[in-house]
């Protein structure tokens, strides 16, 4: 009885190790994974911060001339608006034809 008990602990103490360092082997891995990623991200979002620096001025550029264009269409569709409530011509309000 003792000599069973004796190897029924020696198996579990052998399936517990095995359970062990595949849990050790298993968690290795996950973590280089999660590391890898971690890694890739952080380098592909250095590299979009110094691709969006070279950049700068040009998107500031685009949106300046995007805000003046949205600006100058809003305020002649605005002041054609009031033209046509007060009876002016619109030809007297701007003086490009455009």
């Amino acid at each position: 009885m003792i000599n069973a008990n004796s190897h029924r602990e020696a198996e579990l103490a052998e399936i517990a190790s095995r359970a062990i360092q595949d849990k050790m082997q298993t968690e290795k891995h996950w973590r280089m994974v999660y590391l890898t990623h971690v890694f890739v991200n952080r380098m592909l979002r250095d590299k979009i911060d110094s691709e969006m620096n070279k950049f700068k001025t040009v998107e500031l550029a685009f949106k300046t001339i995007k805000t003046a264009t949205v600006f100058y269409v809003l305020s002649r569709e605005f002041l054609m608006q009031i033209s046509s409530l007060i009876n002016i011509s619109t030809n007297n309000l701007f003086m490009d034809s455009t």
